[in-house]
């Protein structure tokens, strides 16, 4: 992970570089002030890879990559050519080269790493605004900018319509790599990474860290007299139900069948226990007038004070017993300790 951010830290160091020097060579005063702006936003995204090297150093983030040489690899293609970039952006280039040379920069400047990495990074250190959101708007204002300089020349707005597509595209496989296609909450593999580096932040910072684990009481008497399609529509609400109850640091994902993982990072237990009853009775009502369903819950909270791995394993296995007891004693119920 180390060799990874490295490689994206260099490509945004290198791209505030590049639009310092687009901005020292050009003599409109908006179109300074516009590479101006583009360089600023670059070191904003630097600050972003200075603190997952902080997290990748101390072993508090996992590999996320399947294949992690490949990225790299693909990375450090991206690192040779934005080199370049580098060394053309100090000549004096006309207003079109100078789009061009941008537009060539931002395009080789995205990769579906970014957007993955940019996600743990929104977990451990959320904001109001998501790096997506201003990546958002990082690519629009280039693109409007581009079209507004360029309205005379149909390649930059065709440049800028395709920059555009493919950072949709890119979006779109990064949520589709991680969402559960069904109920469009973290899957199991986005659920258990995101758990992981958050748990290793919770022993950092000495926080005392919680976990529920959620069961839809009585499902296979839903698919049978439903129907499938009818059983899918209730794990879908569910989980929608229970996402719509969450905070925005808590991490809820689908962890097999019509079960649903929910871990907080700081929590205490008198407030677990409220909020489990709250998604207990949030279920319970709103599925109430549809397909009425109730789920079952286990939860159980630690202080990380050693082997993190083993420990969550530890801390997930007390809330699965505990989910069991709640069916035991009658189901609809949430059993916390």
């Amino acid at each position: 992970m180390k060799e990874i951010l490295d490689v994206c830290l260099f490509l945004d160091e290198s791209a505030a570089t590049i639009y310092r020097n687009l901005s020292s060579n050009v003599s409109d005063s908006d179109l300074k002030a516009f590479w101006n702006r583009m360089h600023e936003e670059e070191k904003t995204h630097i600050s972003w890879w200075e603190s997952l090297l902080d997290l990748a150093q101390r072993g508090a983030l996992p590999q996320i990559f399947d294949e992690p040489e490949n990225v790299l690899n693909e990375l450090s293609l991206k690192k040779r050519k934005v080199h370049e970039f580098l060394t053309q952006s100090s000549s004096s280039l006309s207003v079109t080269d100078q789009f061009l040379l941008a537009y060539r920069l931002e395009f080789y400047m995205l990769h579906a790493a970014f957007v993955q990495l940019w996600y743990f990074l929104d977990i451990v250190e959320p904001k109001e605004s998501t790096p997506e959101q201003e990546y958002d708007t990082h690519i629009s204002s280039f693109i409007h900018t581009m079209q507004k300089y360029g309205t005379a020349t149909q390649e930059l707005e065709v440049l800028g319509e395709a920059i555009d597509h493919l950072w949709t595209t890119i979006k779109q496989v990064n949520r589709d790599a991680n969402l559960d296609i069904l109920t469009n909450v973290l899957n199991r593999k986005a659920l258990f990474n995101t758990i992981r580096t958050l748990a290793y932040l919770s022993k950092r910072n000495r926080l005392t860290s919680g976990m529920l684990l959620i069961d839809i009481d009585m499902f296979k008497q839903i698919n049978d007299r439903y129907g499938h399609q009818k059983g899918d529509h209730v794990l879908r609400q569910v989980a929608r139900i229970i996402s719509s109850n969450t905070r925005r640091s808590d991490v809820f994902g689908r962890y097999g069948g019509e079960e649903f993982l929910l871990f907080l990072p700081q929590v205490e237990q008198a407030s677990m226990e409220n909020f489990a009853e709250k998604l207990r009775s949030s279920v319970e009502t709103g599925t109430k007038p549809d397909i009425p369903a109730t789920i079952s819950i286990g939860g159980a909270s630690t202080l990380f004070s050693g082997d993190v791995e083993k420990e969550l394993d530890a801390l997930i296995k007390k809330a699965d017993d505990l989910m069991y007891q709640a069916k035991r004693e009658g189901r609809n119920k949430a059993v916390i300790e």
